[in-house]
């Protein structure tokens, strides 16, 4: 027995889940004097855990102070507070437009790789407004609880495309190393003035209007970052349009999406989207020009049609909807090849994981300069449409009969 009294002794030092204070998000702005502003948003372990619960207890609270970083922060948050910070429960650091845009940012966020209990996985999120301003103003009317509202919020919207699929902290540091790439984050707002003041654009916020008592909150498209720093956005459909053609799509993904009926410009029909298997890219780096051509299967389920066109069973109904959907996506990544060529200058869907197959050695890779070589390449695509389902009942029905 003495022996075993020996086992029970690393466990001097632990604490209760109620002796602890878990920050499930970090808010970063730009603060004077080389110093960062931080918003820790601190989550009520307790709340919602008890059927009888009190109603009084807050979900969450959340507290913002100047600090020169991550761990300088937890002291000075300890001064006002009676329990130990911990970042274990950590899910999102969300970061201002304004301070991702600058020289800095890199070295700010650089310091979550110093601390241990940061994870990996940690998500970064830029929000359009203020980090301290986006939380505070933060207020879910239906799940309560920020450690389940903002990972569910990202993974649904990562799945149907409209935020990029890899935006954790450790893909933005091995993609800002590699130094060929762009990253992209999740892009965020919840002020609905900041939301409506874009250009209107297919699912951008301002094509989107919302009215309503719950809380308006919007993953919508992506911050793009080059060499660490923010340069630019994607909106919705470009982010969506980006992860069909990424090198690590991802198979569970869908995308739903609308076009103009080929038969009937007034209406539209909705079809979901999914990427059959890898796309092939063919790559010619070695002549004057370079060039990338990218051949991409598609299959296509077909969920509305109200135009009552027989687009299941009527063959040439089906080849002018498949010649149709084809150019219009064909038409679409050229002007999105275009964009990133000339607005970002950096390849945006990770092509550069093929273009190393090419190199004998990562010297002769990191010599070519892939980053630097893209705005003057040749990009093309041919899309393949493939159709899947034309929904449960693919027969439609004879409206001049009904009519008459």
């Amino acid at each position: 027995m003495l022996l075993l009294s020996f086992l029970l002794s690393g466990c001097w030092d632990v604490k209760q889940a109620d002796e602890i204070t878990y920050i499930s998000a970090i808010g970063l702005d730009d603060a004077e004097g080389g110093k960062v502003k931080i918003t820790y948003m601190i989550i009520n372990p307790e709340y919602g855990t008890q059927p009888n619960s009190s109603t009084d207890s807050e979900a969450f609270n959340y507290v913002t102070f100047i600090a020169d970083d991550f761990h300088i922060a937890k002291n000075i948050a300890n001064t006002i507070m009676s329990n130990s910070i911990s970042y274990v429960m950590l899910n999102q650091i969300f970061v201002s437009e304004k301070l991702a845009k600058k020289e800095k940012f890199i070295h700010w966020i650089y310091d979550a790789t110093k601390a241990t209990e940061i994870r990996r996985d940690v998500d970064l999120v830029v929000t359009k407004e203020e980090a301290e301003t986006y939380l505070s103003e933060f207020n879910p009317k239906i799940e309560k609880k920020p450690i389940k509202y903002f990972p569910e919020k990202a993974e649904i919207n990562k799945l149907s495309g409209l935020v990029p699929y890899n935006t954790d902290i450790f893909y933005y540091f091995r993609i800002t190393e590699l130094d060929s790439d762009l990253f992209l984050s999740i892009y965020s707002s919840n002020d609905e003035k900041l939301q409506t003041s874009s250009k209107t654009e297919p699912y951008s916020a301002s094509n989107i209007e919302l009215k309503g008592n719950i809380d308006f909150t919007q993953f919508l498209g992506a911050a793009v970052f080059k060499k660490g720093k923010m340069i630019g956005t994607l909106n919705g459909l470009d982010t969506m349009l980006v992860s069909m053609l990424h090198a690590n799509y991802q198979e569970k993904e869908y995308f739903l999406r609308s076009f103009r009926d080929p038969f009937d410009e007034d209406l539209t029909i909705t079809t979901r989207l999914n990427t059959i298997r890898r796309m092939n890219v063919d790559l010619d780096l070695h002549k004057k020009n370079p060039s990338v051509h990218v051949t991409s299967p598609i299959k296509v389920d077909v969920f509305t049609n109200h135009s009552m066109v027989d687009y299941a069973w009527n063959m040439e109904h089906r080849k002018k909807l498949k010649d149709y959907l084809e150019k219009e996506l064909e038409e679409e990544y050229q002007s999105l090849f275009k964009k990133t060529q000339e607005e970002f200058g950096a390849d945006p869907f990770g092509w550069s994981i093929f273009a190393r197959r090419q190199f004998t050695t990562t010297e002769a890779f990191e010599a070519y300069d892939w980053m630097k070589k893209y705005p003057q390449m040749d990009i093309s695509i041919d899309i393949d449409v493939r159709f899947g389902d034309f929904g449960r009942q693919s027969e439609v029905i004879n409206l001049k009969r009904l009519q008459e």
